[in-house]
């Protein structure tokens, strides 16, 4: 409606009026389109990234006992509807952007569920069940309401009233507020009388108005300044977790109720007063110094909810208000507790005053890597409130809070603790001391989990008041009872070391079953009786060559059964034998001879030629053959204890020249004792390790002291896992120790020959993770009643624990742990100062027991950096040796093993273990095996790099992208996919990395080069995002938001992309392929599917037409 000046002129002042009542009225009836404000702005991307999530509804839940006027109940919610607009506020997009749309009314109706005919129990289930499915509905932002009502009638003076409102237009001081003025109008309509509420002086748009115009030019830069100096070289703050992260937050929750008693809170308060600060900064410390000491970071940030209203014209408003501080909290140069909370203080009174900057617009600027796993630059929360929200009050009403668990968080975790004193709680809950919920995500966390780790914060506390001046890492975290187990676990020591050898062992069995089957080597076996006589007349030999107890003596022969009679006699003669494998390079094996300090060299003339140094003083079997034959058959009386030299066995070292373990008799005599409880006894075994490396011991000691059978095989049959398993079906083997890389190999060849060895009751695994890979449960689905047992040692202790995997394979987890302490030994998980970490925290494995070898030889200073005195122990001398091994104890007690301290790898701060990148691409269908690797250099320079064995055609990288951003968060899916024909395993059996063939130079920084589109989805893609972002080119490698794009940019590019292409893209295909090169890619493919599918459903419509077709022809001849 258009009046000129003179038309209005021309006017009577009736008809003025007239206008003027019309104009009032239109304007009364238009919407308002107002700006977001910068909190608003990123709960709209969030629903756009995740619609139908109700993680951020905020649902409550309040008793009424007696008369209730349900009526004015009504009348109030529709008065507050109409006094605050942002209860009658939705969501839309104008050119390109979000807004807020205000309705001139609104209406709100309670809708009243009647549960008065069921039983009080019965009501309770009923109630709980509507109100669960009520808080999971989603709010439709574009639509509204934003809030909704529920009324449940239990009785004529009972009823529960539950509301539930949008974060969006919400937050914890408006739930005070809105209930405050709930009560007074209620009141007053129940009196017929009108509103008593003063008029609002503004509205929350007015604030988002305000606060985009105020927060720009040098105020935004001196708040970002502020945030940027603090938090620029902050990094994600990485928990352990129970489960592995998933690749998209789900915002899935828990709660715990938790409680601090009134004694330690007013220690804690005695504390903080003498420190100066508040109680807020005092626990605020000692959160953080529990993260870090379950984290091990040295700097990590903590989100704290303000409540953003420091204006008097603010505190009345419904709103999505409060901000969240990200306080960084620094442990660097090892601080007391003192010295950290005058840190915490100094930075918390510092943020307040700048606390105006919003944290959504932090992110923006700060631009962390966009991560769907995980909130930006916090994961956790930490609030104590000591304000109440203000209870509903009716008059003539008794109103009772109810608790609601709400199964949602934002965060990894969020701790809120309150003052029992200063919350409006009844009289009869209060106990003076401090409550609270813990929150946590579900998806990482078990509820055992957080109950523990709350626990420790407790005992934290506790070490706290009694020695604030403690550094932080020697505050206890660690209860009694839990300090006492981890301390004192399997200390069931029972063996003399003193007594008992392994051919000693060997010899009671060959009493026991001479005639039976010992060893076997092609056509030709051995009875127990038969070898025995053979070790006997060459350890009588070596006695007259001047071996005693701990004498060094080389065997330097293949994989024969005059090695394993060589084995034999050194020991019966009191040696240690050193055995060096044939087949290693000639510095390797002149290294060998000269560092072990050799009384003498057992070989046969063929190999003299391949030893790489001459002097050695040397024993020809073959040569000497006549004069060993003339030698006694009886066991010779040499007097061997149990801490007598066993073997020297060289490993390769960190210095690149391998180093000699030392290790005990006792050490194998337990073992042996032990499997012979565990394993199932005398069994045909094969024996698979290489003659130099410690399984080998294992293999043939184990079988020969129980009475089995031992299979060798030549290196050809060892390394063709095809040959393998002929031989393991031709013969019936019935145990076999080997190594994961090869058993899995070995799987994947029974499952395409389609040929399995049903004769196997055992397999033992070591020298590597575990890992279940599909091959790996087919091959057990089919192998019988063969039982699948992980141990771990490493060679300076050989086997120290072990586990038995029950169950089917298929339910068996992907990471296996290792099992727990096998008797006489005891295993310490320890952080970096030495100190017990608690169940479920990451530290390093440490040894102790009769397991441990003496040490390096000739290593003294190796020796006394690895094998260590164990703090611990209460005998003088006690040892521990230190992995270099990360673990951790699970809730049950077994230990899981990560992996090594020096195979973990950091990409852009995030900390990641490659084998659970490999157990992903395993479960793909295409691919065999795989293995992940860091490239080198700089942490934010490096590439994640899969190396795959297709099982049969190349996989496309793109399916294997795809497939992996299902399982994983973003920074784990590797960068660089390489196909290889097979994984190059070492001499040992386990994978050889450094045989990997090298990344290709071209592909190591893709980002770096440019590369103009190419295909027609590129270009499209490309043309899309140089709008947008407002650029004149971009390459199909760069990266959208290293390129400047933010949340609400993606959500244009996903608009405009809407129409391009058949497939619909979503804003999280947008986050997880944010180069134009992965995003073409993965369109392609889903058109491909597409294609594929609509193929198939266009075949079988064919044929049930067909078929329709012929039985109505048939029809007809009938």
């Amino acid at each position: 409606m258009k009046i000129s000046r003179q038309q209005l002129q021309s006017l009577s002042e009736a008809e003025k009026r007239k206008l003027l009542a019309e104009l009032i009225e239109k304007k009364k009836t238009s919407l308002k389109i107002l700006p977001l404000s910068f909190a608003q702005e990123r709960l709209w991307f969030l629903d756009r990234l995740f619609p139908e999530s109700p993680a951020y509804n905020i649902p409550s839940l309040i008793k009424l006992t007696g008369i209730l006027k349900i009526a004015a109940l009504e009348q109030s919610l529709k008065a507050l509807v109409k006094r605050h607009e942002t209860l009658r506020t939705t969501f839309s997009t104008q050119d390109g952007q979000p807004v807020q749309v205000i309705a001139p009314d609104g209406s709100v109706t309670i809708p009243v569920v009647n549960l008065e005919h069921l039983k009080p129990d019965e009501q309770e289930v009923t109630v709980q069940k509507q109100v669960f499915l009520e808080a999971q509905k989603p709010f439709d932002l574009s639509n509204g309401p934003l809030l909704r009502v529920l009324l449940f009638c239990l009785g004529e003076q009972e009823h529960i009233l539950f509301v539930n409102i949008h974060h969006i237009i919400f937050d914890g001081w408006s739930l005070g507020v809105f209930n405050r003025e709930l009560g007074t109008l209620y009141d007053a309509y129940c009196l017929n009388e009108p509103s008593p509420l003063a008029e609002l002086p503004i509205q929350y748009a007015d604030f988002a108005v305000w606060q985009r115009e105020w927060l720009q030019g040098e105020v935004l830069e001196s708040q970002l300044s502020y945030w940027k100096q603090h938090l620029a070289d902050l990094t994600p703050l990485e928990l352990p977790t129970d489960r592995v992260r998933p690749p998209i937050q789900s915002y899935q929750g828990g709660v715990l109720s938790v409680s601090i008693p009134p004694t330690l809170l007013n220690q804690l308060k005695v504390l903080s007063r003498e420190e100066g600060v508040t109680l807020y900064m005092l626990l605020l410390a000692a959160f953080a110094t529990l993260l870090h000491r379950y984290s091990n970071a040295s700097k990590l940030a903590i989100g704290s909810p303000i409540a953003n209203r420091d204006r008097q014209e603010l505190e009345g408003l419904l709103g999505f208000f409060v901000n969240t501080l990200a306080i960084p909290i620094d442990f660097s140069g090892s601080p007391t507790f003192r010295e950290l909370l005058q840190q915490v203080r100094l930075f918390t009174k510092d943020a307040y005053t700048h606390q105006t900057l919003p944290f959504e617009k932090l992110v923006d600027e700060l631009q962390p890597d966009r991560d769907l796993s995980r909130n930006p630059l916090v994961q956790v929360l930490f609030a104590l409130q000591n304000v109440a929200i203000e209870a509903v009050k009716f008059n003539n009403l008794t109103v009772s809070p109810l608790r609601y668990e709400f199964e949602y968080t934002r965060f990894d975790l969020e701790l809120h603790l309150w003052e029992d004193d200063k919350i409006g709680i009844s009289s009869e809950e209060k106990v003076g001391g401090l409550s609270g919920s813990f929150f946590y995500n579900t998806d990482l966390f078990d509820r055992e989990t957080i109950l523990r780790m709350f626990k420790h914060f407790q005992t934290l506390l506790e070490s706290i008041v009694v020695a604030p001046d403690s550094l932080i890492w020697k505050l206890n975290i660690l209860p009694k009872e839990e300090q006492t187990w981890l301390l004192g676990r399997n200390k069931n020591y029972s063996l003399d070391q003193k007594n008992g050898s392994v051919h000693e062992m060997f010899q009671a069995m060959v009493n026991r079953t001479p005639d039976t089957t010992a060893l076997v080597s092609g056509d030709k076996q051995w009875t127990y009786g038969e070898l025995n006589a053979k070790a006997n007349q060459l350890a009588y030999y070596l006695l007259q060559k001047g071996v005693k107890p701990e004498t060094a003596i080389g065997i330097f022969l293949d994989r024969s059964v005059e090695m394993v009679i060589s084995m034999l006699a050194v020991l019966k003669a009191g040696g240690a034998y050193v055995p060096i494998d044939t087949t290693y390079p000639p510095e390797r094996v002149s290294h060998m001879l000269v560092d072990s300090q050799l009384h003498l060299l057992l070989t046969k003339t063929e190999l003299l030629n391949s030893l790489p140094i001459s002097g050695l003083p040397v024993c020809c079997l073959d040569q000497e053959q006549s004069l060993i034959n003339c030698q006694s058959r009886d066991n010779p009386a040499v007097g061997v204890r149990g801490d007598n030299l066993l073997y020297i066995i060289y490993t390769s070292g960190s210095t690149g020249q391998p180093k000699g373990i030392a290790m005990n008799h006792c050490t194998l005599v337990n073992l042996i004792s032990t499997q012979t409880d565990s394993l199932s006894g005398a069994a045909k075994t094969l024996q698979f390790a290489s003659p130099g490396f410690d399984v080998a011991t294992q293999e043939i000691f184990f079988t020969l002291c129980t009475g089995g059978t031992l299979y060798l095989i030549d290196d050809q049959q060892r390394r063709d896992p095809s040959a393998l398993l002929e031989f393991l079906l031709s013969q019936k083997i019935e145990r076999l120790f080997v190594p994961f890389a090869f058993l899995e190999q070995l799987a994947i060849e029974a499952g395409e020959s389609q040929r399995f060895p049903v004769t196997l009751r055992e397999i033992i695994t070591a020298g590597e993770q575990l890992k279940i890979t599909p091959p790996i449960v087919n091959f057990f689905d089919n192998v019988g009643q063969c039982q699948l047992v992980n141990q771990y040692g490493p060679a300076e202790a050989h086997v120290v624990t072990e586990i038995k995997l029950e169950g089917t394979a298929s339910n068996w987890p992907k990471l296996p742990p290792i099992g727990r302490p096998i008797p006489n030994n005891q295993v310490y998980i320890l952080d970096s100062h030495l100190q017990p970490v608690p169940p479920g925290v990451i530290g390093e494995l440490y040894i102790e027991g009769v397991a441990l070898a003496r040490g390096y030889k000739n290593r003294p200073a190796q020796s006394a950096e690895k094998f260590i005195p164990n703090p611990f122990s209460t005998e003088p001398g006690g040892r521990l040796y230190r992995t270099g091994d990360r673990a951790r104890y699970q809730a049950n007690g077994n230990i899981e093993f990560i992996g090594r301290v020096d195979r973990q790898v950091k990409i852009r701060g995030y900390r990641i273990e490659p084998g659970e990148i490999e157990v992903a691409l395993n479960t793909h269908p295409g691919v065999k095996e795989s293995v992940v690797l860091a490239t080198e250099g700089d942490t934010s320079e490096r590439l994640l790099v899969a190396y795959v064995v297709p099982r049969t055609a190349p996989t496309v990288e793109t399916e294997l992208r795809t497939h992996l951003q299902h399982l994983l968060p973003d920074y784990m899916v590797p960068s660089v996919f390489v196909a290889i024909a097979h994984i190059p395993l070492s001499p040992n059996g386990k994978v050889d990395h450094k045989a990997l063939p090298p990344l290709d130079p071209t592909l190591r920084t893709p980002v770096e080069n440019f590369v103009a589109p190419r295909t027609e989805e590129e270009q499209i893609i490309a043309a899309v995002w140089q709008e947008v972002l407002k650029l004149q080119q971009v390459g199909i490698h760069h990266n959208f938001f290293n390129l400047g794009g933010n949340s609400l940019l993606i959500v244009q590019v996903e608009r405009k992309l809407r129409s391009k292409f058949e497939h619909q893209l979503t804003v999280t295909d947008l986050f997880q392929y944010p180069t134009i090169y992965h995003l073409a890619n993965y369109i392609v493919q889903c058109q491909k599917e597409k294609v594929g599918i609509d193929s198939s459903i266009k075949n079988r419509i064919r044929k049930q037409k067909a078929a329709l077709s012929r039985k109505a022809k048939s029809g007809r001849k009938k």
